[in-house]
């Protein structure tokens, strides 16, 4: 599609994005270390410049180069839910345990992850650069998930920045259609409903046709209507991502026929976690914004990815004995949306192959006549939910693990104990707690007391342990912050059982997912162990730390980890002299902060820079310095106040 070569800089720059997507990614711990390996390399040039010769050659992803890159995919697969105890199974549903350890645990359901050679994952970037930007410049402001960041105007484009982080846009997409509900509920004394629609197992079931993308890419690439688009060809960057996904499906196909029998063996389907993926899904269903948005016209539309949100007027009244099916008939049915297959099942018109289901659809009714107080209730909860988990409330910090993990189910009045239904675990509890905790002991010197230990081993024992598998890096970090050696290698070797108590139907789907959660057990420990002293830990967790892929927010003193120091990021005790590297600095995965350079330089562990003759504004000068080198400009409107400092301005 485009005759212009594509630069050593420009396979740089998407590797740059590769980092920093990863750096905020909290999940894919092996593509974390890949990357650091990856950068840490002295091939490092050598790999960039293959690339380079691999994309500029002509029908590229039928290279011998790319063919090899491909036969090295190996996705991962990964326990969705953990079924229920099946002793108690067929009890009486007024026994309620606190027991989550079994002899086995049978996981119900799995996700397929895309892992593959760093290679794969830079050329999906390119493609998003140069291609895949005109599929996310044509859909509308209704759409908020996996979003650029900005419209990228040229191929130039050298920045770090691909998508929007995951919570700003987020909290748009569910906040602006509670504010609309309310706003037409109080303003315009109108009875609305809130409908929440979630497409069934979506990445699974998409088939895109990439002829019709090639083309939506060449309407944009000459600035045209897509109705005046007549001739255009897919590029080797297109037809390299169509292959990434047809080799990773036929890497899946078998599998899938056990654990997601209801997908079609003719569904292509995207890759989970290969970052073009993101892009592509969101673009699918461009068809659906425009009907919901030309035919039912809701009060509000959004949708975050395959999650979708409509605010629409309430029926006087519903027609079935089900309000859902109701309104699912009413609104989209009636207008040709979807099609009803029966049995509370809907596909979408516009994109045959996804379904609906009607059980997995939310509805809520709010009358302009009655109490609005669940609504407001509903917006709160929401709110105090979206704070940063990070954040130390100081009135929580006392609180046990068992205060914030686990919520009690009701039904009927909360005050009888014949009406408590049962004991639910409480993710984002459990969350927000641990990462009080981590801040509360980097903060202070306060000693890891046996009742917190003894809390945290206690939850993550059994079922627990497998389904809060995305925590366990967390709990590591708080140990090892905390000081608590012992507690440590206790918690490991307790989830190196648990792992081996999993059970699957299918024997080889199984021991894949032991495989997947030792793995990630593993490489947990190794990006936690980065944390120490650099010249003490193993091979992968040195990667971690020369590649600065660790969690910033647990390094103790700020950009120290920038310097030449080699000692353990965590401790109190840093001697000084320290020299700042500028290639740690230039490679830094994330925006580095104008006040974190000046409490680096504040700090006194650095040596002083020979020329600097006023102390304070040499500080200062220093601080933009580091800042530049970092973030490659400097900060714009910084000065140095006279007043304040007793000396001239300096406009920096």
């Amino acid at each position: 599609m485009t005759d212009n070569a594509i630069t050593f800089e420009e396979v740089n720059t998407a590797f740059t994005k590769l980092k920093r997507f990863i750096y905020f990614d909290k999940g894919d711990l092996l593509l974390r270390l890949r990357v650091s390996k990856f950068l840490n390399s002295k091939k490092f040039k050598i790999y960039i410049e293959e690339i380079v010769g691999v994309v500029n050659s002509n029908n590229f992803s039928e290279s011998e180069i790319f063919q090899g890159w491909l036969s090295e995919i190996k996705p991962r697969v990964v326990p969705k839910r953990v079924g229920i105890n099946e002793i108690y199974s067929n009890s009486s549903i007024n026994f309620i345990t606190n027991k989550t350890t079994q002899k086995k645990y049978n996981i119900d359901t799995v996700n397929y992850f895309f892992s593959g050679p760093v290679q794969l994952y830079i050329i999906a970037v390119l493609w998003i650069m140069r291609e895949g930007r005109y599929l996310d410049a044509v859909l509308g402001e209704d759409c908020f998930g996996s979003r650029l960041e900005g419209f990228q105007e040229t191929n130039s484009d050298d920045t770090p920045r691909l998508y929007q982080r995951y919570h700003p846009p987020y909290k748009r997409w569910r906040d602006s259609g509670i504010e609309k509900a309310r706003y037409v509920l109080l303003k315009e004394n109108k009875s609305v409903c809130i409908l929440g629609l979630d497409i069934k197992e979506y990445y699974y079931h998409i088939s895109i046709n990439y002829n019709e993308a090639a083309r939506e890419i060449a309407a944009g690439l000459r600035g045209i209507e897509l109705n005046e688009i007549e001739v255009w060809e897919t590029s080797d960057l297109l037809r390299s991502v169509e292959r990434m996904g047809s080799s990773f499906k036929n890497m899946v196909s078998e599998d899938l026929l056990i654990t997601h029998p209801g997908v079609s063996t003719e569904s292509m389907g995207l890759p989970i976690g290969l970052l073009s993926s993101q892009l592509l899904a969101n673009w699918y269903l461009k068809p659906l914004d425009d009907s919901i948005n030309s035919e039912i016209r809701p009060y509000y539309y959004g949708r975050y990815v395959d999650d979708i949100l409509l605010v629409v007027p309430a029926p006087t009244e519903f027609i079935d004995n089900s309000p859902v099916e109701s309104i699912l008939n009413s609104l989209f049915v009636k207008n040709k949306l979807l099609l009803d297959c029966g049995q509370g099942t809907y596909e979408i018109a516009s994109r045959q192959g996804l379904y609906l289901q009607k059980d997995k659809c939310l509805l809520q009714h709010f009358d302009v006549n009655h109490s609005l107080a669940g609504l407001d209730k509903f917006q709160k909860t929401l709110e105090a939910n979206g704070s940063d988990i990070l954040a130390m409330p100081v009135e929580d910090s006392d609180n046990s693990l068992e205060d914030v993990a686990y919520d009690i189910l009701y039904e009927g009045s909360t005050k009888k104990f014949r009406n408590v239904k049962g004991i639910t675990e409480n993710r984002f509890g459990l969350a927000k707690y641990l990462g009080d905790q981590i801040m509360l002991h980097l903060l202070t010197d306060d000693k890891f007391d046996a009742k917190t230990e003894s809390g945290v081993l206690k939850f993550f024992r059994g079922r627990n342990a497998i389904e809060f598998h995305d925590l366990w890096e967390r709990v590591l970090s708080l140990l090892l912050i905390s000081g608590n050696k012992n507690g440590f290698e206790k918690f490991f070797e307790s989830l190196v059982q648990e792992i081996e108590k999993l059970s699957f139907k299918d024997n080889a789907i199984e021991s894949k997912l032991k495989q997947s959660l030792r793995s990630h057990l593993i490489r947990s420990r190794e990006l936690v162990f980065a944390l120490n002293s650099a010249d003490s830990q193993g091979i992968n967790s040195k990667a971690f730390r020369r590649a600065n892929m660790i969690r910033h927010n647990l390094v103790r003193f700020p950009l120290i980890n920038y310097t030449n120091y080699n000692g353990s990021l965590i401790s109190r005790d840093i001697s000084g002299g320290l020299l700042v590297s500028e290639s740690k600095l230039k490679g830094s995965p994330r925006y580095i902060n104008f006040d974190e350079c000046m409490l680096l330089v504040m700090s006194g562990k650095l040596a002083r820079e020979k020329d600097l003759k006023d102390a304070q504004l040499g500080k200062f000068r220093y601080a933009n310095k580091i800042y530049k080198c970092a973030n490659g400009f400097p900060h714009p409107g910084i000065i140095w106040s006279a007043a304040a400092a007793g000396s001239k301005n300096v406009h920096l």
